[in-house]
């Protein structure tokens, strides 16, 4: 820790600046930021990061929280809140959010004109003899109890895939404002509190439950990515970790301080 106004370096306990005599206060992030825990999570989020290098599947975000995070942990540890480096982490998730909106909002756009597309294809009078469809009719309307009456398969197949793109994007965006957007809320106001004696922060206990939220979601997709590779599967499990580490981390220092 070092003394706010001459910058000499002083012991944690230490409630005056040997060098000036400034009183030396207690910076409220300060334990929590170089606790094991923290370290734990920049190890977890290095893993990820590293096999998804080498399953090709590496993101700039995770490059970007990686690098700031070490750099938020190297300066705890010598006894310094890097606001800096908090507001390039918190700028880093609000990016991720974004691109969140981006991706899902594509998927619905993309199935939306590829609907569009097969219901144009599957118009006409050429449409039945395109994919043979009349001996499948009749089974699809039993099926589909019906409703599928007066359809081809075409179109049907259109509105499905319609349907599958839209519940995909609903619940990702749904998850991306009530989860992620939390995330960096909290994220946002460590950083502008960074030097507050009273920090007021964004929903901790809200923050910890989405977090474990995550981690249940990468643990399945590390599941699910199984027999694609084990690298790919370590990485998303580092992942899932980190999520569930970040989550006791925040109950143990923001939720019982809240």
């Amino acid at each position: 820790m070092y003394c706010a106004n001459c910058g000499a370096p002083c012991a944690d306990n230490d409630t005056f600046c040997v060098n000036c005599g400034t009183t030396v206060k207690q910076n409220f992030f300060l334990n929590a930021l170089r606790h094991p825990l923290f370290l734990t999570m920049c190890i977890l989020i290095t893993c990820g990061c590293g096999l998804s290098l080498v399953t090709e599947e590496l993101s700039v975000i995770s490059i970007l929280l990686t690098i700031f995070f070490w750099l938020t942990y190297g300066k705890a540890r010598k006894g310094i809140v890097a606001q800096g480096h908090l507001r390039s982490i918190s700028g880093t998730l609000f990016a991720s959010y974004v691109i969140n909106f981006v991706i899902f909002g594509g998927i619905a756009l993309a199935g939306g004109i590829l609907a569009a597309t097969l219901l144009f294809v599957g118009t006409g009078s050429w449409a039945a003899s395109f994919l043979e469809i009349e001996t499948n009719l009749q089974e699809l309307e039993e099926i589909f109890a019906g409703w599928a009456s007066g359809m081809t398969f075409i179109s049907i197949i259109a509105f499905l895939f319609l349907i599958i793109c839209l519940v995909i994007a609903i619940i990702g965006i749904i998850i991306n404002v009530l989860g992620y957007r939390k995330i960096h809320k909290f994220a946002q106001s460590v950083y502008l509190n960074a030097y507050s004696e009273n920090p007021i922060l964004y929903k901790p206990s809200a923050v910890s439950g989405w977090l474990i939220v995550f981690g249940v979601l990468y643990g399945l997709s590390a599941l699910s990515s199984l027999g694609d590779g084990f690298l790919l599967f370590l990485g998303n499990g580092a992942y899932s970790a980190a999520f569930i580490v970040g989550h006791i981390w925040i109950r143990k220092y923001f939720v019982q301080n809240a």
